[in-house]
């Protein structure tokens, strides 16, 4: 942010209609001045300061950035269905369709992102405006894993963690292991159950060590009871999805300070064409199975 903000110049936007969130109110004829990309002062029926850039909004809506706190700007649009997706595709082409991506989040609203794996250090240079959580991890054959029951790749690509495909790393043992993880069977990974955990106890303390070590968390793709408790038991502080959990984990997890995201929209979302025929038949019967929880599962969590 500090590399923009510091050649944008102070400036007034009077005759705007401001959305306020915090208050839940909207409020018309208002003088919005902004400096360093921050809304410094908000005046009703004021004219603008002298000696600063003025823009007459004209009437327009002026509402805070949007904030997407589960997305993974890498697993990108442009094929037809999850078994193409899955292929190899080039880097060049996946790093542009990220920015085409990246840029049409900006225009819908959205001015900061939470990443849950895929997005690396290099693309959040490149979009300062944006946090960006870092790389997702998973063991080989695994939530993300989304490699073929075989494969004919170049043997480079088979090591550890040297095979990265859209959202997911191949991560072997504790040394490697860190930031965001895929705690259990995924929706789209088509070769494991939603209900089998994924990482030894060993691993995760590595994770919640190294996070701990720069003041920040670890989180964790998980969807059933089995999955979160084992994220929870090993220090995790964050649970992405959830969609299986019960009220007394639900209490648990509010006990511990431990942060839910429920990622509900993606339901009605790959129930839309054309993306309803996007996941195959066994990915597909995965989706509808949490769809049914997840809404009255959420609900339980918000009364804990």
């Amino acid at each position: 942010m500090t590399a923009i903000t510091s050649v944008i110049k102070p400036q007034s936007q009077p005759q705007s209609i401001l959305i306020d969130p915090v208050e839940g109110r909207v409020t018309e004829n208002t003088t919005i001045t902004v400096s360093g990309g921050i809304f410094v002062e908000v005046s009703v029926c004021q004219p603008p300061h002298d000696g600063i850039q003025s823009i007459d909004l004209g009437g327009k809506y002026v509402c805070p950035g949007l904030i997407d706190d589960h997305v993974h700007v890498t697993a990108t649009t442009g094929e037809a269905d999850l078994k193409s997706t899955c292929k190899n595709i080039p880097a060049l082409m996946n790093n542009l369709r990220t920015t085409f991506l990246a840029r049409e989040m900006l225009q819908r609203g959205f001015t900061m992102a939470r990443d849950c794996g895929g997005a690396d250090g290099s693309l959040k240079d490149a979009i300062d405006e944006w946090l960006i959580a870092g790389h997702a991890l998973s063991q080989t054959g695994g939530h993300g894993g989304w490699r073929a029951t075989f494969s004919d790749e170049d043997p480079t690509t088979k090591c550890c963690a040297g095979h990265r495909s859209g959202t997911g790393c191949l991560y072997d043992g504790p040394t490697e292991c860190s930031v965001a993880i895929m705690s259990g069977g995924g929706v789209a990974s088509r070769l494991n159950n939603l209900a089998h955990p994924q990482f030894l106890d060993e691993e995760l303390s590595a994770m919640v060590h190294t996070t701990a070590s720069y003041d920040t968390c670890v989180t964790a793709h998980a969807y059933t009871i089995r999955a979160i408790r084992h994220m929870i038991n090993n220090g995790v502080l964050g649970i992405e999805h959830g969609n299986f959990l019960d009220k007394d984990l639900a209490e648990l997890m509010a006990a511990k300070g431990i942060y839910l995201t429920p990622t509900l929209v993606t339901h009605d979302v790959m129930a839309t064409p054309p993306y309803d025929q996007f996941l195959n038949e066994d990915c597909f019967k995965k989706k509808c199975s949490r769809s049914r929880f997840g809404l009255e599962r959420s609900k339980s969590c918000l009364r804990s």
